[in-house]
């Protein structure tokens, strides 16, 4: 299909941005090659700005600013000459390629073209159906735009992103969108930054306000893998704000949360104090909820969760907004909060109680004074928003403007946009976890999963106070849903089938009709039992031959007694199973992590000695330092003072107990490692039977 190799070219264009980087090359030398490649297949001998930069974006599908064009052309000197707005090729060996950058780029397109052609096979497998042209066109677009980040309630992304977590084990599969996704952070950061001379450092002033659900990433209310992604952008942030502290004496990125957010969190812990009370019930689909109430038996026990809470967020320099001046007069011209506006909104994007999410942005946007053109770097306010309904509105075309900067962005466009104003790059150090395709996935599949979640536990509610439902259907069904709902480190390839049927279900009316059957069944045993004793009362004749039925009859229920029981025992086998599989993993990885810190202990001890060795050994390098004077004492000073460090750290700094378990978990040979792992699940069994 011709619209799908074409669709498909910005992730080509995209992969090798990301490749050349990967060279060495930075970003200018990046555009140049893009260029010289435009030039000579083009056959370009003279040509404006504006006209060469339509060229780039058209053929490669990019968006570049002309700024950051007219930047790399420079880079070619005398290779052209500009004179009243016309550049001119004077040397046309300068833009000699050999076809690589456009051989690469087919390369990469044949082979993501693969990718989507497997997709198609993947969603036809698991919906038993055969997708039509206008389908896979959609589709095609819809895994675009996961990939590269412009939306994740595009159609299908439940079963994008069940692919991508299908396909995680495949190396070469998660390298190549992997690629795609940090080509995406360079690109991206052309966008937003027009000028490459300021790369390297951030120089402006950031107020980011956090919405609620942020703010309980940070704390780890939602799982780890949202933990671990707030760090990221937070790790970023300390740095720029260290840097700035130490040569202005002031922090440049401000962290605070409105006022109206702390309501929210304020309400949110109320109740938590109603459900431990018994006077309210939990919504099986939010996790932080499920975080706070665990362990918690009075709302005495709450209250003191959320006064840790709060230390927590001023402890890292989270502070409550202070301005009061939203809804006054001097503001009114930016405020969003239109009626019309909100009416408009309310009937084409389908969201309930949408001035909530609104308001923030409006906020926002009288910070900003309605300036939302410029810069990233430059745009003074931003919400940072974990809320797809307030990410929605952002983007919509009513609200932001074609190239503004939105109102709110998700974790990964911030941690995108200061990784790249950093120059942080690849392969120096670890990447944050946004940059990984399976993450997203298993972000979008989980809260896909508890949007499914909260909408049966709505509509249970609903049912239970219309007198729909019993309080026994309503307990057993709150059971079922606590069951679905995940956090995404825990999708993984094993459960995709049964997230999907879980999303795709999209009312609790399945589970109520399995109990009406089963109830129907009962009936009609009882019936059948009923009748059987009639039948026994009323022929004496035939006494012999109904004490035969009956005795048939408990045999077939002793069966199935039986088969129930064997049933339930495979149940707990399977928990049990899982349970031992789990601990296991986690005390492996925690060894693992013991044998990295030994190492790093290891590496310490020996370094100065093995310097002192080399120097010592290796003439050339003994002549060095007697040549060096007096001055070569710097060099044995410094290495002693290594040693010092070394011997202090092994007396009061270094863990004693991980150094001897790492060392332990190194020297230990397949079968000591096989027979700790037949005594771990022992007492993994040991304990799983202590708690069922």
């Amino acid at each position: 299909m011709q619209e799908i190799k074409e669709e498909s070219k910005c992730l080509a264009s995209l992969a090798v941005f990301r490749e050349l980087y990967n060279n060495d090359k930075d970003v200018r030398s990046i555009i140049c090659e893009f260029l010289k490649e435009i030039i000579t297949s083009k056959a370009k001998h003279q040509f404006t700005l504006t006209e060469i930069t339509a060229l780039l974006n058209e053929t490669y599908d990019f968006k570049i600013p002309e700024a950051v064009v007219n930047t790399s052309l420079n880079r070619f000197k005398t290779a052209l000459i500009k004179a009243e707005g016309i550049f001119t090729v004077s040397d046309q060996t300068a833009f000699n390629t050999t076809g690589k950058l456009t051989d690469k780029h087919n390369e990469i397109k044949t082979s993501n073209e693969a990718i989507i052609y497997n997709l198609f096979n993947f969603i036809e497998t698991e919906k038993n159906t055969t997708l039509t042209d206008d389908e896979k066109a959609a589709i095609t677009h819809s895994f675009i735009s996961f990939i590269i980040d412009e939306a994740t309630t595009q159609n299908f992304s439940n079963y994008i992103s069940a692919y991508i977590v299908k396909e995680k084990q495949n190396a070469n599969f998660t390298k190549q969108l992997n690629t795609i996704k940090e080509g995406i952070v360079l690109y991206t950061g052309l966008k937003y930054n027009s000028s490459l001379n300021e790369l390297g450092s951030w120089n402006t002033e950031l107020t980011i306000f956090l919405e609620m659900e942020i703010l309980f990433h940070f704390v780890g209310y939602n799982g780890e893998l949202y933990h671990l992604l707030i760090n990221d952008l937070f790790s970023l942030i300390k740095e720029i704000n260290q840097a700035s502290l130490k040569n202005s004496g002031k922090r440049l990125i401000h962290l605070k949360y409105f006022s109206d957010v702390k309501n929210d969190i304020e309400g949110y812990f109320k109740k938590a104090e109603y459900i431990v009370q018994g006077k309210d019930k939990a919504n099986p689909s939010k996790t932080a909820m499920t975080t706070i109430i665990d362990g918690c038996k009075t709302p005495a026990d709450i209250i003191a969760k959320k006064t840790k809470f709060y230390e927590l967020l001023k402890l890292n320099s989270i502070s409550e907004d202070d301005y009061s001046q939203y809804y006054s007069a001097q503001n009114h011209k930016y405020n969003l909060e239109d009626q019309d506006l909100l009416k408009e909104l309310s009937k084409k994007l389908g969201i309930a109680n949408l001035q909530s999410y609104l308001k923030y942005l409006s906020f926002i946007n009288i910070h900003r004074k309605g300036k939302n053109d410029n810069t990233f770097e430059r745009i003074g306010f931003v919400l940072l928003s974990g809320t797809s309904n307030t990410l929605r509105l952002a983007l919509d075309e009513s609200i932001k403007l074609n190239g503004n900067i939105p109102l709110a962005s998700n974790l990964s466009f911030l941690t995108n946009k200061f990784w790249f104003k950093l120059n942080k790059g690849f392969g120096k150090s670890e990447h944050p976890k946004s940059f990984d395709i399976v993450t997203k996935a298993q972000i979008v599949l989980s809260t896909q999963l508890n949007d499914s979640v909260s909408d049966k536990f709505d509509e249970l509610q609903i049912k239970l106070k219309n007198g729909q439902m019993t309080k026994e259907e309503a307990i057993s069904t709150i059971a079922r849903l606590r069951s679905e709902s995940k956090r995404p480190e825990d999708i993984d390839e094993d459960n995709i089938e049964n997230i999907l049927s879980s999303i795709e279900e999209s009312s609790i009316e399945t589970h109520l009709k399995e109990q009406e059957l089963f109830k129907q069944k009962a009936k009609e045993q009882e019936a059948e039992n009923i009748k059987l004793k009639e039948t026994i009362d009323k022929s004496v004749v035939k006494e012999d031959q109904l004490k035969e039925d009956i005795r048939k009859k408990e045999e077939e229920n002793e069966r199935k007694e039986n088969q129930l029981k064997a049933y339930r025992d495979a149940e707990k086998a399977k928990k049990l199973s899982d349970f031992q599989n789990d601990q296991w993993k986690d005390f492996t990885n925690s060894k693992r992590q013991d044998s990295f810190y030994f190492a790093k202990i290891a590496f310490l001890t020996l370094l100065p000695i093995l310097v002192g060795i080399i120097l010592k050994s290796v003439k050339t390098l003994s002549d060095w330092v007697e040549s060096l004077g007096t001055y070569q004492w710097w060099i044995w000073g410094g290495l002693v003072a290594i040693t010092l460090i070394e011997l202090f750290g092994r007396t009061y700094i270094f863990n004693k107990e991980k150094i001897k378990s790492g060392w332990f978990w190194l020297t230990i040979n397949m079968d000591e490692k096989l027979n700790l792992k037949v005594q771990k699940l022992d007492e993994y069994k040991s304990e799983f039977d202590r708690k069922n």
